[in-house]
């Protein structure tokens, strides 16, 4: 969804722009339960390392603007608890 909904903020089209306020919605809500409940989510930024515990890389690309190893996107967003115990690992595209 982190990726798939974000592709639409391209559309400007009056129901495309109402369908994602309604998705941002219901994803600050789950957020939000999920931060209740001590779960964090892992979202890396563009130019962080890559790193084995909380990310799995989906795809590597050559990109001239990023050091091997950084994250170049982030599909989809991981999940820990608050002892740093990983429930999903965050999806990225990685440099190589």
């Amino acid at each position: 969804m982190y990726y798939s909904v974000g592709k639409l903020n391209e559309i400007e089209n009056k129901k495309v722009i109402d369908f994602i306020k309604y998705m941002n919605n219901i994803e600050n809500s789950i957020e939000k339960c999920l931060l209740d409940n001590n779960i964090f989510p892992i979202k890396p930024s563009p130019h962080d390392m890559f790193n084995v515990k909380e990310h799995e890389i989906l795809l590597a690309e050559k990109n001239q603007k990023f050091l091997k190893g950084e994250v170049i996107k982030v599909i989809n967003c991981g999940y820990k608890k608050k002892d740093n115990t990983i429930i999903k690992r965050a999806t990225i595209i990685a440099a190589k």
